[in-house]
């Protein structure tokens, strides 16, 4: 890893260090999503360009560096997390065939089947 891979490296490990760092009990969003698609597609720009780069000798690290890198803007910018919530509730109703109600008060919290 030397010139313009370093700074992939670092884009990738920006990227993976903001999908941690936010509270996972909200939904992916704002400021965090940006960046975080912003260092991943940095690191494929710079991927490529270090691609067009080179003449004659492609590594495999090369190709898996761009796939990577514009997978995970892509993912991270086109995903929303409400969608696979909403995908993963409705298969696992479907699955076990139940409906539950979970109805909730300021001073009553109890689920009804």
């Amino acid at each position: 890893m030397h010139d313009l891979g370093i700074i992939a490296f670092l884009g990738f490990a920006g990227g993976i260090a903001l999908c941690f760092l936010e509270d996972k009990t909200k939904p992916f969003e704002g400021q965090f999503k940006l960046i975080a698609a912003a260092c991943f597609g940095g690191a494929a720009l710079f991927t490529l360009i270090q691609f067009l780069r080179a003449t004659s000798y492609t590594s495999y690290g090369l190709w898996l560096s761009l796939v990577c890198g514009v997978a995970g803007a892509v993912i991270i910018w086109v995903v929303k997390p409400e969608q696979l919530e909403n995908k993963s509730m409705n298969i696992a109703n479907k699955t076990t065939g139940t409906t539950t109600t979970i109805t909730t008060s300021p001073t009553d919290t109890t689920v009804q089947p």
